[in-house]
């Protein structure tokens, strides 16, 4: 487990969370949400940079591999005008959400409640509610879905 947490940032985690193995790099003003009995399977990656926030929510599944992050890590920058294509975003993951091995939510991820990620999705928009999203990048392949954590 590797935990960098900087200044006037705020890292608040819920009743029951299993976070086992994880990179998390909280960057000053940044704030990570973890929400009740969410549990990570195995090494995620959580990168919070430019005073954005990663909110994940209750009862979500998130398996090794994941990578969330806010921001490209580098400044895309328009010839022309000098300014910044690229600014960062937060990323937000609703309640009962299942994200399978190796999946990516880039900066302005949003992912409905009930929904489910494939593995290796890169996510870069919305995934809505009951939804399974898969491919990269992500698109919608199923809807009107849930999920168990049992084998029924």
């Amino acid at each position: 487990m590797h935990i960098v947490i900087e200044s006037h940032c705020r890292f608040d985690v819920g009743e029951d969370v299993r976070l086992s193995m994880a990179n998390i790099y909280v960057g000053s003003r940044s704030v990570l949400r973890i929400g009740d009995r969410t549990g990570f399977t195995g090494l995620v990656h959580l990168n919070l940079i430019e005073a954005k926030a990663i909110e994940i929510g209750t009862d979500c599944s998130i398996a090794s591999g994941v990578w969330m992050t806010t921001s490209d890590f580098h400044s895309i920058i328009c010839r022309e005008t000098g300014a910044r294509l690229n600014a960062a975003k937060p990323v937000r993951v609703g309640n009962h959400v299942w994200i399978a091995n190796q999946a990516s939510l880039l900066k302005g991820s949003v992912i409905g409640d009930n929904a489910i990620i494939g593995a290796h999705a890169v996510v870069t928009g919305t995934v809505p509610a009951h939804c399974v999203a898969a491919g990269n990048p992500a698109r919608v392949v199923r809807d009107n879905v849930t999920w168990r954590a049992d084998l029924i």
